[in-house]
């Protein structure tokens, strides 16, 4: 997911929305959320429904019906992490997700 200080940047705005408009349609899937729930508090995150675990991050995880703390197919091994910031403060991570999904 491109966090909203990287769409300052315009080129990463243009792929964020060009990305949202592929007419396969499994953007974000039905129902499905520009920002997740899972992905956006992950270290590991690199663009949008892209990270260092998957080319394409899947449509599962990315809607937060798997919260990626085990093994999930193609994952390489690379599991959940939160960022440094959140590890370190006293956000409850699963609160936040269950608020999110709400």
């Amino acid at each position: 997911m491109v966090r909203p200080r990287q769409l300052k940047n315009v080129k990463n705005r243009e792929e964020f929305f060009r990305k949202l408009d592929e007419p396969d349609n499994k953007s974000l899937g039905k129902g499905g959320y520009l920002i997740s729930p899972v992905c956006y508090l992950c270290k590991h995150l690199t663009g949008f429904r892209e990270c260092k675990a998957f080319d394409r991050i899947p449509i599962e995880i990315w809607n937060g019906y798997h919260t990626h703390d085990t093994e999930y197919e193609g994952d390489n091994g690379i599991r959940f992490e939160p960022f440094d910031k959140l590890k370190n403060s006293n956000i409850d991570i699963d609160k936040f997700r269950q608020e999110f999904l709400k």
